[in-house]
């Protein structure tokens, strides 16, 4: 598997917290984690899978990604508002209905300006990873498949959300220099043009397993 790894993670550093006990991974190597198994999950939809020892490996790192993603929101500390606790728990969103709806919920500036801190800190090593993980800690494929960046046709426009100011605002202030705002609407554009292929690819994983139990 050392060939999906890339921004300089080494096999050593995915078993040691690949292999880690849930109950004690801090919160840093969560974010960690949930990096390096957003990165291989990227490049493993791409791949034509055939083998069942990939399908399993490929189940267990979205199920891996999944869990520690909603982990995340048990570290929102006690000064923070219960309007965004409340956000926190329904995170990501998973359908276009939960958009339209939470958006009306962001209503207190301490709420945006909390919500803003808490995602500044997502992991990412890269410009590319950050916003990436800052997508998918926010959204379900199933939610942001419906939409792309300026609406057209039968898609729904993302940039003018009240979530989407929010993210850009994260984005803006975390560890990266931000030159041009072009430089993450892009990555923004090529993740939302992206859902249906990653959903396609893991909808093919999880038939293809099916199809490999059925035969043994």
């Amino acid at each position: 598997m050392d060939f999906f790894f890339a921004d300089n993670y080494s096999s050593y550093h995915y078993n040691k917290l690949y292999h880690t006990d849930g109950a004690h991974v801090g919160i840093v190597d969560q974010k960690m984690l949930i990096e390096i198994l957003g990165s291989v999950l990227d490049k493993v939809t791409k791949i034509d899978l055939n083998h069942k020892e990939l399908v399993e490996k490929i189940q267990a790192l979205q199920e891996s990604v999944n869990s520690l993603v909603r982990k995340q929101v048990n570290y929102v500390t006690a000064t923070e508002s219960n309007e965004l606790k409340d956000l926190l728990t329904h995170l990501p969103l998973k359908s276009y209905e939960e958009i339209s709806d939470r958006k009306k919920l962001i209503t207190e500036e301490s709420t945006k300006n909390a919500l803003v801190n808490y995602l500044k800190i997502v992991a990412g090593t890269k410009l590319d990873n950050f916003v990436r993980n800052v997508l998918r800690t926010l959204f379900r494929d199933e939610a942001i498949v419906h939409f792309c960046w300026t609406g057209v046709g039968q898609k729904h426009n993302f940039s003018n959300l009240r979530i989407t100011a929010i993210l850009s605002e994260a984005i803006e202030k975390s560890k990266f220099q931000i030159n041009n705002r072009n430089s993450y609407i892009r990555i923004i554009k090529d993740h939302l043009g992206q859902a249906t292929n990653r959903i396609n690819g893991r909808t093919k994983s999880r038939l293809l397993k099916r199809m490999l139990e059925e035969n043994e």
